[in-house]
């Protein structure tokens, strides 16, 4: 899937630039092209990194809709 690509293009530049909150995004859309791969496993890694890092952020915004999103497996 070509928007896995960009995904994992965008979360190398915001780990580079240190944006957490980005990271988390980036982590987040990963978990959702793995979840329509049906790649469910890889989908729940994704998922779980980007609500540890939101979490350690303090960063409340995107919870709901993470676990709201995710709940495969």
């Amino acid at each position: 899937m070509k928007a896995n690509y960009y995904f994992k293009e965008c979360l190398e530049l915001r780990l580079a630039e240190g944006n957490g909150r980005a990271v988390a995004i980036c982590l987040n859309n990963l978990g959702i092209t793995a979840e329509y791969e049906k790649c469910y496993d890889e989908a729940i890694h994704y998922y779980r990194e980007s609500l540890r890092l939101r979490e350690g952020l303090g960063d409340q915004r995107g919870e709901p809709g993470i676990v709201m999103h995710r709940e495969i497996g």
